[in-house]
């Protein structure tokens, strides 16, 4: 019995001098012994730092993103085209669009760049399928937005789409049309002699040449755009179903005329 007693107090005289070794006095000392959490506090078994200055290395860690240069920045940007393309310290061409600023998932307030409103691409689409650099693919004293639209753009040479719905990449492309005969319908829509696109997506077997939209007033009495051809009503870039149509925000009489020209 005696000899137990002695083993327990050998095993805690122990434990307690591991302990001591380990952490030494630190560990009644606040903001000086970690409790593991993400460098807020540090460990310090070299007694080099005091508490304070540790807070003050994890402060400074913490506002680092203020001296960040941020892609979407336009002041890190030299203008080249109003509003439109910019130029880096590389010389490399950049679309700017404006973008919808996404609140973090987590919660807490944003970054400094997730607070820029902007995107600024670099790359383009080609007619080939394939993906160059603006620099080297559009002319840049022609480069314009078409008239009544804020997704088409235009050169000398070619037509410009930027779509960031539905997603894709590049969201800044070409798209073969006629700029000659090349007109904008409702924004999103553009049509030559032969085809339709919405946002740049191709419109199969859809009728160019009767192509249009029609103003409406829906049930509150705001303007509704109809758009359709000489065969059928559109939803985006698909014709519109019979059951998608019927639930249109229209008044009965005005439903009851449409489904008759179109849903035979």
């Amino acid at each position: 019995m005696e000899n137990s007693k002695k083993i327990i107090l050998f095993s805690i005289s122990l434990s307690a001098f591991i302990f001591h070794l380990l952490y030494g006095s630190n560990f009644d000392k606040p903001g000086i012994f970690s409790t593991g959490h993400n460098d807020y506090l540090i460990i310090n078994r070299n007694k080099t730092k005091d508490s304070a200055e540790l807070l003050n290395q994890h402060t400074s860690i913490g506002n680092k993103q203020d001296t960040v240069k941020c892609k979407n920045d336009p002041a890190v940007y030299t203008e080249v085209v109003a509003g439109l393309l910019y130029k880096d310290n590389n010389s490399d061409i950049f679309l700017k669009r404006q973008r919808e600023i996404m609140k973090s998932p987590f919660g807490g307030e944003l970054s400094k760049c997730q607070k820029f409103p902007f995107s600024f691409n670099k790359s383009v689409g080609t007619l080939n399928d394939s993906i160059a650099f603006l620099k080297d693919v559009v002319d840049i004293g022609s480069f314009s937005e078409l008239e009544d639209s804020d997704v088409y753009f235009y050169d000398k040479n070619y037509i410009y789409v930027y779509r960031d719905y539905p997603v894709c990449y590049p969201p800044f492309y070409q798209i073969e049309i006629n700029k000659k005969y090349a007109r904008i319908l409702n924004a999103d829509y553009i049509k030559d002699l032969n085809k339709v696109y919405w946002k740049g997506l191709e419109i199969e077997n859809a009728d160019a040449n009767s192509f249009t939209t029609k103003i409406v007033v829906d049930k509150e009495g705001k303007p509704f755009t109809i758009v359709h051809d000489n065969k059928q009503i559109y939803f985006f870039a698909e014709p519109m179903n019979l059951e998608r149509f019927n639930n249109l925000p229209l008044p009965k009489k005005t439903l009851d005329a449409i489904r008759k020209a179109f849903y035979k």
